[in-house]
């Protein structure tokens, strides 16, 4: 952090991915404003429709894509999952992705006699991703710490009610009770509370669902992101008086 300190105050321009991050740079980190440039992921427009989702045996699913690794805390994701199957049975949790805590999380499993209900499909290419977003009915992200959350933003150009962490595009994409439900990091009650309102609550579900794809489509282009890339070089060369042509 010290060094990071250094190099970030001193750097010509410095570009970030979020509101989050950029708030941290200055406040954190004292870099000065008018150095940061703000440029979200890109995340290609989902051309598959929610609304043509096939129905798998009448199971409400849950998902979750991403690597499995201590700060994604998919952990938490299992145990508020097994606190709510006794009252709703019919709920499956499939998650997408591959990595170091896979072991771990098997092992839980196991543990909580979930294998029948959570299901780990490694990973998957993009046209598997697709077919399992179209299926799922909500996407859950319960992350300790995210720069953005790519995975959040595809879920949501399928149009998925999302439940997140207050982590990554948390209140800049997915607002909470407008596009997402968003809860405290850790706290393992109020995933559980969320998690029930969507299963219960399908005008929750379609208040999300649609706020969520409309949050993506206010997202910059391919084409204003990599202008947005251009105008933070030319800073870049311009406070250090270098001729741009």
């Amino acid at each position: 952090k010290i060094i990071a300190t250094v190099v970030l105050r001193a750097a010509t321009v410095v570009r970030t991915i979020s509101q989050r991050l950029e708030k941290q740079l200055i406040h954190e980190y004292g870099v000065d404003q008018k150095k940061i440039t703000r440029v979200p992921i890109y995340v290609e427009p989902m051309k598959s429709k929610k609304e043509n989702k096939i129905e798998i045996k009448n199971n409400f699913v849950f998902l979750t894509v991403g690597r499995l690794v201590p700060v994604k805390n998919i952990n938490l994701q299992i145990r508020s999952f097994a606190k709510i199957i006794p009252q709703y049975p019919n709920i499956e949790l499939w998650i997408v992705g591959d990595g170091s805590e896979k072991k771990n999380l098997e092992s839980e499993i196991k543990t909580l006699e979930l294998e029948d209900r959570i299901k780990l499909l490694g990973w998957k290419n993009k046209e598997e991703l697709d077919k399992i977003y179209q299926q799922a009915d909500c996407f859950l992200l319960t992350s300790d710490s995210e720069g953005w959350g790519m995975a959040v933003i595809e879920a949501a150009g399928y149009g998925l009610p999302i439940i997140m962490t207050d982590v990554g595009c948390a209140g800049e994409v997915i607002e909470n009770g407008k596009s997402g439900l968003v809860v405290p990091i850790q706290d393992l009650l109020a995933i559980i509370e969320a998690m029930k309102k969507i299963i219960v609550s399908v005008n929750l579900r379609c208040l999300l669902s649609e706020g969520a794809r409309a949050a993506t489509q206010q997202l910059p282009t391919k084409e204003k992101i990599l202008e947005l890339y251009k105008q933070s070089w030319k800073m870049a060369l311009e406070n250090k008086n270098i001729k741009v042509t």
